[in-house]
């Protein structure tokens, strides 16, 4: 049901009640008789009312807050705040930096985080309590399990785990964290702020790939009982944390079933505040208004796979359309091909091309993919059929990848194909030379 604003309180004894108040396109809480405002001056209204009603009851209103570290709402939302009001995201910005020093996927790091797990006196120590021993290996070994499980899906199951390293899978986490709505990037900013565990562990938090009990036992595996300080190498993203005043909070191995139940509290403030947020995905828009908007820098149509419409006939000039798009995006900063598309915006549908069944579409294109961009770029895009009224459109979306991509097409010389404007351009060697040098260096910082 739909808040009515209710008459605020101005006697001076209920100026402390919160009111969650409707206005015309959000809700906002107020208190003493006018809109509740974070320390930096920003409002305390959101478009779910769900959201405010958390926040109703964690706002802290006394010189003197007394709310528990497990409320973590306040906190956040000063977070969103930030992230709106920044010009950059410091995820996006040091994201290759990120992800080298995640504790997930880096060995260096995963050592240093789990107090250097070879040393036999450290793990005679761990395994004499057997709930030490537990927390420590448990939580890291299921986390590890997600992570692989989340890329398996994310890339259809063209992920090589033999080849996993920061460089090959920082793309894919890339576009899977620009796919999320603010609120739960806020939640990815403020977790890996106050408990020093890199990002990929919130991320696979948010992305529900992870349960509380989950996320908070790879804790302790990253934070193990030792002498030497905490490092601050897991620490992304202090500049950004609108907060700062907050307590850092890690596992206390001295009563590690309590300091348990504290850290999985906040954790279910967390994901209280997301699910309550009704965040809206950025990344997953409807095919139909990409195409009402046209193409751009990271937008293409192509009217076919394979059928030549003038012509009437299969022709490998129209692959080569699709195959060069592709290698462009991947060599960019990523984007989608609708194939089914005309560059009018009309809706041709896959349909022209003339395949019996979608199967055989899809492994046409992947067959296309590996033989001439390269299997190993393969988790790098996604392929998807998507209906549009009567007809389907095979919407392809490419990640940026981290290495160059050549087209090699049998027969022919090696082509290497950018992004400029709403088209691709192909560059001549020197040209290409230059260009590789320059975007390589730094490939996700785009």
């Amino acid at each position: 049901m739909p808040y009515n604003a209710p008459q605020l309180m101005t006697d001076t004894e209920n100026k402390t009640i919160i009111d969650v108040v409707q206005r015309e396109n959000d809700y906002v809480l107020f208190h003493g008789g006018q809109p509740l405002c974070t320390p930096e001056g920003d409002e305390v209204a959101h478009r779910s009312p769900r959201l405010l009603e958390q926040l109703q009851r964690e706002w802290p209103t006394n010189p003197t807050p007394s709310l528990p570290v497990t409320a973590l709402g306040p906190d956040l939302f000063r977070t969103v705040c930030a992230l709106l009001q920044a010009q950059d995201d410091t995820a996006t910005t040091h994201w290759t930096t990120l992800l080298k020093a995640d504790p997930l996927i880096s060995k260096p790091a995963f050592d240093t985080a789990s107090g250097k797990q070879n040393n036999p006196a450290f793990m005679a120590k761990l395994m004499e309590d057997q709930t030490h021993f537990a927390f420590f290996f448990n939580g890291l070994a299921n986390a590890v399990k997600s992570c692989n499980r989340f890329l398996l899906d994310f890339t259809e199951g063209h992920i090589d785990f033999a080849q996993k390293n920061s460089e090959t899978l920082s793309p894919l986490f890339y576009q899977a964290y620009q796919e999320l709505a603010v609120e739960e990037k806020a939640a990815i900013h403020l977790l890996a702020s106050i408990h020093a565990c890199g990002i990929l562990l919130p991320m696979l938090l948010i992305l529900r790939r992870l349960s509380s009990a989950e996320y908070t036992g790879a804790l302790f595996g990253l934070h193990p009982p030792q002498e030497p300080p905490q490092s601050t190498l897991l620490n992304p993203f202090p500049e950004r944390l609108a907060a700062p005043e907050l307590p850092a909070t890690r596992p206390d191995w001295n009563q590690p079933e309590t300091s348990f139940n504290t850290l999985r509290a906040q954790v279910w403030s967390v994901l209280d505040f997301v699910l309550s947020a009704d965040s809206v995905k950025t990344g997953k828009t409807d095919v139909l208004q990409i195409i009402r908007a046209g193409e751009d820098f990271n937008t293409e149509f192509k009217t076919s796979l394979r059928w030549n419409v003038k012509a009437e006939r299969k022709d490998p000039a129209m692959e080569h359309a699709v195959l060069k798009t592709v290698n462009a995006f991947l060599n960019s900063s990523g984007g989608r091909l609708l194939i089914g598309v005309r560059d009018d915006g009309s809706i041709e549908g896959i349909e022209i091309d003339r395949f019996p069944n979608e199967d055989r579409y899809a492994l046409h294109f992947w067959n296309l993919i590996k033989a001439n961009l390269g299997q190993e770029i393969s988790p790098l895009i996604r392929a998807s059929f998507e209906p549009v009224g009567d007809r389907k459109v095979y919407v392809v979306q490419c990640s940026p990848s981290a290495q160059p991509v050549f087209l090699q097409q049998k027969g022919q010389e090696d082509e290497f194909y950018i992004r400029v404007g709403p088209s691709s351009a192909r560059l001549s060697v020197k040209e290409a030379l230059h260009y590789i040098n320059a975007r390589f260096q730094n490939p996700i910082s785009t």
